[in-house]
């Protein structure tokens, strides 16, 4: 026995041996490690101290900065800027706010954005899960950004702030909001979107200044019969909307519906005088209003649907738009397609096309018509389109020689190709 282990020694003294450099390497990186994390803390501590230094040196601070500095609290020294009017905190990474932030009563501007998007997604972001409800007391709040935080109620106080005019909400973990926040009457933009609401937010339709609504992302389906007159834009995508809403806005000039799995769209489409964007993009439409009355819509989104060419049919297009989105659908196009003389850019990829017979008119700056079944396209296509800039035929079965002869009638034209 003696002897095997004798015999075994060397052999295990050499793979041991073999191991070193490896667990060499894993020592140094663990103490590289621990320096770093000592070394940022040591940051960490120093801003925190030259801070409350610059803080407690300054008697009167109107605007104060403190955004991105992965800040888990706040220093006790900012409660002596009684007369801060504009305070910015976005990007750190607090879980709750100091009382003394709520007795800052000339505060006209509050960020508290967890993680602006400028953020890389490893940093830290605020996440804020309650608020007192002595926010109230911030009578003079005109803006308040809390997108990107954990929320799961708002105070009933909020309702005290009647002079908010600009409320960010995007990002949280919302399910209902207060009954009364009507009362706050000088709400000009509400974010709501990627919350958890399950029924429409029905105290918002009494807000007579409500310019900008974003509900995008929530749990419920049905809408509002009755809508504030001011409302300009409205989102409501990725909602469960089965029908197009027979009530909207009078004076709405975006409306942005996609992801909401409608199947039809009301007559009601064609009462929308002032809208200028429309967005029906990843929807099941399959048919779509026979005559566009609004006169000045300008940009249409209609991808990833259901449309054939029986649902264009003999399509009377608004007169000034500027942009069309059809991509993904089931569009052979062999009847043309007459659009607007206004047309600047046509979206046709991921359809059925064989031979291109449309007719965008002079305008067009892009044309994409990739992935479709095109062989050919000619130099007196491109005589039709002047101004046109890029021309997308990728995914097609055209030959190289046509796109050579396309780019030697335009060369200054940009032509996508495999």
């Amino acid at each position: 026995m003696l002897s095997l282990i004798l015999l075994r020694t060397p052999q295990m003294m050499k793979k041991w041996t073999a191991y070193l450099p490896t667990l060499g390497l894993l020592l140094v990186a663990f103490i590289v490690a621990w320096q770093l994390l000592k070394f940022r803390q040591n940051q960490k501590d120093k801003l925190h101290e030259g801070l409350s230094a610059t803080l407690i040196k300054e008697q009167k601070i109107y605007r104060l900065s403190l955004e991105q500095r992965a800040l888990t609290a706040l220093p006790s020294s900012l409660a002596q800027q009684q007369k801060l009017r504009e305070l910015y905190l976005a990007g750190n990474c607090l879980a709750n706010l100091p009382p003394y932030i709520y007795d800052f009563r000339d505060l006209v501007h509050l960020d508290l954005e967890g993680r602006p998007y400028e953020i890389r997604k490893t940093a830290c972001g605020n996440q804020i899960e309650q608020l007192s409800e002595d926010l109230g007391q911030l009578a003079q709040l005109r803006y308040l950004n809390l997108n990107h935080n954990a929320l799961q109620g708002l105070p009933q106080s909020m309702v005290q702030l009647d002079q908010l005019q600009q409320l960010l909400l995007r990002n949280n973990r919302l399910k209902a909001l207060p009954d009364s926040l009507f009362l706050c009457q000088n709400l000009q933009e509400v974010d709501l979107s990627r919350n958890r609401l399950p029924i429409f937010p029905q105290q918002l339709m009494k807000l007579p200044q409500l310019q900008r609504l974003n509900l995008a992302q929530n749990e419920f389906g049905e809408l509002s019969p009755f809508w504030p007159s001011s409302l300009r834009q409205l989102n409501l995508m990725g909602n469960a909307i089965y029908i197009y809403p027979l009530f909207l806005p009078p004076n709405l000039e975006e409306l942005d519906l996609s992801l909401c799995s409608l199947q039809t769209i009301a007559d009601s489409l064609a009462l929308q005088p002032k809208l200028k964007q429309l967005n029906l993009a990843q929807n099941q439409l399959d048919q779509l209003p026979r005559h566009w009355s609004m006169p000045v819509l300008e940009k249409l989104y209609l991808a990833q649907n259901l449309l054939t060419d029986s649902a264009l049919g003999a399509q009377n297009w608004p007169q000034k738009l500027k942009v069309l989105d059809l991509q993904n659908n089931k569009l052979a196009l062999s009847a043309g397609l007459v659009l607007g003389q206004e047309l600047e850019v046509l979206r046709l990829g991921h359809n059925q096309i064989e031979q291109w017979r449309a007719k965008p008119g002079p305008k067009l700056l892009l044309l994409d018509l990739s992935n479709n079944q095109i062989d050919s396209f000619s130099v007196d296509h491109l005589a039709q389109y002047p101004k046109l800039r890029r021309l997308y035929l990728d995914g097609n079965p055209i030959s190289g020689e046509c796109l050579d002869q396309l780019q030697k009638a335009r060369p200054q034209l940009f032509i996508r190709r495999e």
